[in-house]
């Protein structure tokens, strides 16, 4: 973090919860000003449970539950990362039920072909993490975000 703050002093650094996590490193990543991605429910209690500050986690996952999505609401995390379509209509209407705000990133797949192995492949037209450019998917969902009234 230290090195990335001298050229980029306004940088988030974001530690990848699924490479490990438990309690002791969170509170570490937490006491270094780190921010940190979730893709579960599980590390998203872990982040909870050490008092992680919400708004420096980021909710990612293209399978994520309706509980998943509950917590985070819950929780106030600081972005929803959207992979599709039903999942920007579930947290849409999360919101509007309970009355949340959340801030959202939608994840575009721009339909690159990196010519790496195919199982670390998702920047590919097929991909099956998040909105291709190509089709129009990606336009569709930032025009269903922008008019969803408790999403931003």
């Amino acid at each position: 973090k230290t090195e990335f703050s001298q050229y980029y002093p306004d940088i988030l650094v974001i530690y990848a919860a699924k490479a490990f996590l438990n309690k002791a490193l969170a509170l570490v990543l937490k006491e270094e000003g780190l921010g940190l991605d979730t893709v579960s429910g599980g590390e998203l209690y872990i982040a909870h449970s050490v008092d992680f500050p919400p708004a420096k986690i980021y909710f990612h996952g293209n399978n994520k539950t309706i509980e998943e999505l509950e917590l985070a609401l819950n929780w106030n995390v600081g972005r929803v990362v959207v992979d599709n379509l039903y999942e920007l209509k579930l947290l849409d209407r999360l919101t509007k039920e309970t009355k949340l705000k959340q801030d959202i990133l939608l994840r575009l797949t721009p339909g690159v072909d990196p010519h790496t192995h195919q199982y670390t492949t998702t920047g590919t037209l097929d991909s099956k993490f998040g909105f291709p450019l190509a089709t129009g998917q990606a336009e569709k969902a930032v025009k269903q975000a922008i008019s969803a009234p408790n999403l931003n």
